[in-house]
């Protein structure tokens, strides 16, 4: 059987994969920042490196967590 699609179908599908590619990308960005986030804070504590941490004042980072309402799913209206 074959199935034809309306150019309107191709396109909200092509919408649909690059909606959902952003999102991968945002969420490997997320893990890659808070990665470095973990490494930075253990270097901070570690001797030697915590000893020109604390000279030069560097100070724990914050890991990065979405606020509630951005994390809702985004509306789209056509």
């Amino acid at each position: 059987m074959i199935i034809i699609k309306s150019p309107r179908e191709i396109e909200l599908m092509s919408l649909q994969n690059q909606i959902a590619e952003v999102e991968e990308q945002l969420q490997a960005s997320r893990r890659v920042y808070n990665s470095n986030v973990s490494t930075y804070n253990q270097e901070i504590i570690v001797f030697p490196t915590s000893i020109i941490a604390r000279h030069y004042a560097f100070t724990k980072r914050d890991f990065f967590e979405a606020e509630a309402a951005k994390r809702q799913d985004v509306k789209i209206e056509f």
